[in-house]
């Protein structure tokens, strides 16, 4: 089954749980829509060209704060169009990227907060979908508040998504 044809599925299932998932959030946790266009650039080493063009919405699916504790749920869909002069450098025109991300937060003291990110990733043409399709990223850390206008955050990342596996302390 191709995943394209989930994908308005999925639309009217997050309509409705977006209702729900706007209450007790900021106004910067609202749906997010952006486009982005790239002229056409030569490609380095070549004389063929590239141009793109990119849209991308995001919205945030759950929010619950209980006590110190406060979880978060949000998804991401990108499409990007993309116009080769010459369709041997790369054989598809769409790609496509869906996000889940999970975050997790823990109050220690007025200054100390401890979080955690877990950012699952499918991306590709969506039609030749395998194991390389699907990345994630992880962070963990804890975020110091020095002042009012300076906060630290300290901890590590590690990621599936960046040609090897990568983590960084």
């Amino acid at each position: 089954m191709k995943i394209r044809t989930c994908l308005p599925s999925l639309s009217l299932l997050l309509s409705f749980m977006i209702v729900n998932a706007q209450e007790g959030m900021s106004d910067l946790a609202a749906i997010r829509v952006a486009y982005e266009s790239g002229s056409d650039r030569v490609i380095k080493g070549t004389t063929d060209e590239i141009g793109y063009d990119q849209w991308e919405i995001r919205t945030p699916v759950f929010f619950k704060e209980a006590g110190d504790w406060k979880f978060a749920a949000g998804v991401r869909y990108q499409s990007v169009d993309l116009d080769f002069t010459d369709s041997n450098d790369l054989d598809e025109d769409r790609l496509h990227s869906l996000d889940l991300a999970f975050f997790l937060s823990k109050k220690s003291s007025d200054t100390l907060d401890w979080l955690f990110l877990f950012n699952p990733t499918l991306a590709g043409d969506y039609e030749n979908t395998d194991s390389d399709a699907f990345n994630y990223l992880t962070i963990a850390g804890a975020k110091w508040k020095q002042s009012d206008n300076l906060q630290w955050i300290f901890g590590a990342v590690y990621t599936t998504g960046i040609g090897d596996d990568l983590f960084v302390p």
